[in-house]
């Protein structure tokens, strides 16, 4: 418990564990034991704590019930307006497979490093597009077809080293690999990050907009050098 708070309130990051995990080991814990908690939790930070740290106390244990209700008792694929960091992904990460005597939600937002890798294709596509549309503005001056080399290089090795750590880690874990869904499913699965709960599409958008754009505004440019100096 001193772990968890010193995490929550003074971001030491001494917590490692899974707060809902936790709580489902004790069928015994219903929906009305946080508001009784809530109302000790109250009584003894007002007790005890300055009213500023007593204030801040009560805020951060209204979320952290808030949402530890909502995971427990209710749909688990909810939006929450505030989403406190330490019932987010990195705590589901810590949860067993299996573990006997404990019962399981039935769906867990997905942590964001289970991005789908069709979504990194489509930003190496978009700035792969950048360097070809300079090329073909360019590719008349030396100097600057040595430098979109240069570039490209750079982006492979970008794009190239993780593919390559990926499929090696696929390749050596064998049988143990997760199973990988298809893209259709991932847009449809909900992604825990830091700030929320958003949906496999809302994450597609979210990190494909800006390299698209830029890539179309290379586009642009390059039309139009190629038609100045036509």
């Amino acid at each position: 418990m001193t772990d968890y708070w010193t995490s929550v309130l003074l971001d030491t990051e001494r917590y490692h564990g899974n707060p809902i995990l936790a709580h489902l080991q004790h069928s015994e814990i219903k929906r009305e034991h946080f508001d009784l908690w809530l109302g000790l939790w109250r009584e003894t930070a007002e007790e005890f704590c300055a009213p500023p740290a007593a204030a801040e106390f009560v805020r951060k244990a209204e979320d952290i019930g808030n949402s530890l209700k909502l995971n427990l008792y209710e749909k688990p694929n909810f939006r929450q307006s505030e989403y406190d960091p330490y019932l987010s992904s990195r705590l589901f990460t810590t949860q067993p497979d299996d573990q006997p005597g404990v019962a399981k939600p039935d769906i867990n937002p997905a942590p964001a490093s289970e991005i789908h890798p069709r979504i990194y294709s489509y930003v190496f596509g978009a700035y792969a597009w950048m360097l070809f549309s300079l090329w073909m503005a360019l590719r008349s001056d030396g100097g600057a077809v040595f430098m979109i080399a240069i570039s490209s290089f750079f982006l492979a090795m970008y794009a190239g080293v993780p593919y390559l750590l990926s499929a090696l880690g696929r390749r050596y874990s064998g049988a143990n690999a997760p199973k990988r869904n298809d893209f259709g499913t991932f847009l449809d699965k909900d992604i825990s990050t830091f700030t929320g709960t958003i949906t496999g599409r809302e994450a597609l958008i979210q990190i494909t907009i800006i390299p698209i754009l830029l890539a179309l505004g290379m586009s642009a440019i390059a039309l139009i050098i190629s038609h100045a100096r036509a």
